[in-house]
């Protein structure tokens, strides 16, 4: 979709297909190391792909990884993990990061974007899975559990535990992530109340609480999907199913201060799903967020 020098969309168009129709394309995000290419993860047949979109070299692609199907906790138990939702290179390492989301829960009432999207649906997710699952070119096995996933590109082998990089486990479900300055990962978890942190450099996670809207009920204490970095580095996150609310994060203290927005009076809810910065476009002009209100979670929803 072509975009004008002002940032409006042109009226020109062109597609691709990509993979197979069963194969669960989901989620795109800039490469910084190859500019001019994407990101690509593709959710049923466990993969990472890095493809170009210059126009010289469309859909030509560069780099393919297998994400890992299983990891050993501590205690030694097996788990099974994959469905990659979403990935991100990091700007500062390099590191390639992926949240493994794709054990999700079959009680679809406790899964608000399932309700209404195949990409977190537990039904269609076993059933394309189980089908690739027979090609032994792909390395997919049913998820039961739930990771993120960290790679120094260079450490990529495909036949090692991990391959070659390192799994975190996580609380029910890793959707999204968000980098700060340092590389650490900030992992909300859609059907949980905390975040996860990963510190990329000692290789170590923990859960930290976040704050709630005083009338936000127990059973919809969600974090996520959305979350995303600031331009002064700050980290942002919505609250799923509560009305109106951010959680700002500062990641050297790690301080979680919670944002309620007045809710317009023409609506009478705004769950917001997504959220993206645009930075200040000149002196004494402030940073803006872009939120998405979504219909996937209230009907009278509006962006």
């Amino acid at each position: 979709i072509g975009v004008d020098s002002k940032g409006m969309l042109l009226d020109e168009q062109e597609s691709w297909r990509f993979g197979p129709e069963n194969g669960g394309l989901h989620n795109a995000s800039i490469s910084y190391k190859y500019p001019g290419c994407l990101w690509l993860t593709i959710q049923y047949l466990n993969l990472l792909v890095l493809v170009d979109v210059r126009p010289e070299n469309m859909m030509q692609i560069k780099q393919i990884y297998q994400v890992p199907s299983w990891l050993k906790t501590d205690s030694g138990e097996i788990k099974h993990v994959g469905g990659p939702h979403c990935t991100r290179e990091c700007p500062h390492t390099g590191n390639i990061w992926a949240c493994l989301k794709g054990a999700l829960d079959d009680q679809k009432n406790n899964n608000p974007c399932g309700k209404l999207s195949q990409c977190c649906d537990p039904d269609k997710l076993k059933e394309h899975m189980e089908v690739h699952s027979k090609d032994a070119a792909f390395d997919i096995k049913i998820p039961n559990s739930f990771a993120v996933w960290q790679l120094d590109p260079k450490d990529y082998n495909p036949d090692i535990y991990g391959k070659g990089g390192k799994l975190y486990l996580c609380r029910n479900s890793p959707p999204m992530l968000a980098l700060d300055s340092k590389g650490n990962a900030w992992i909300p978890q859609d059907q949980s109340d905390t975040i996860q942190f990963i510190d990329q450099e000692k290789k170590v996670s923990e859960q930290l609480t976040v704050p709630w809207p005083e009338k936000a009920k127990v059973d919809e204490r969600h974090t996520g999907p959305g979350i995303a970095t600031a331009p002064d580095g700050s980290i942002w996150m919505v609250q799923l199913e509560t009305n109106a609310s951010l959680v700002r994060v500062d990641p050297e203290t790690k301080e979680r201060v919670l944002y309620e927005i007045q809710t317009p009076a023409w609506a009478r809810g705004i769950r917001m799903i997504h959220l993206d910065f645009r930075a200040a476009s000149a002196p004494g002009h402030h940073n803006r967020i872009y939120a998405i209100s979504s219909t996937l979670l209230q009907d009278e929803s509006t962006a």
